[in-house]
């Protein structure tokens, strides 16, 4: 039997005064933003995993409230696919003048940057980015990308 594999990630959607708060992870050159987050660990549940990966890329505990979207991404060049949560997070002002320079995982980022909805980014998974620009972020419905 083969043994299968799959990454499971969560992330934040983080908003103050109609900006998102994305990240560019070293090793993307700048060019490629997501929202903060990653993998779970083993046993985790994807709240808490949320709550602990921003509070080791920004240094702020999050308070969060709901699941938005589930993203499956099932690549076509063979690497491990992967399902992420994505949770609105309630305290999006106390991000806002972000110093992350004592997080513990602050290395791992290579740019943080509050998108405007007009503004031309690189923003993955493109359905969020799109919800975004279109003022559909934050719908009541969780939507299945």
């Amino acid at each position: 039997m083969d043994h299968i594999q799959f990454k499971v990630r969560c992330r934040a959607i983080i908003l103050h005064k109609g900006k998102l708060l994305t990240v560019s992870h070293k090793g993307s050159n700048g060019t490629i933003y997501a929202l903060p987050g990653g993998h779970l660990e083993l046993g985790e549940n994807p709240v808490e995993g949320t709550i602990r990966e921003i509070k080791e890329e920004l240094d702020i505990n999050p308070q969060i409230g709901r699941l938005l979207y589930v993203h499956i991404y099932n690549p076509l060049d063979g690497t491990i696919p992967s399902i992420e949560f994505f949770y609105e997070v309630m305290n999006g002002h106390e991000f806002y003048c972000i110093d992350n320079t004592c997080a513990t995982h602050a290395y791992e980022l290579e740019d943080i940057k509050w998108m405007e909805f007009d503004e031309k980014l690189n923003l993955l998974p493109q359905k969020i980015c799109e919800d975004f620009k279109n003022g559909h972020l934050l719908e009541s419905d969780i939507r299945y990308i």
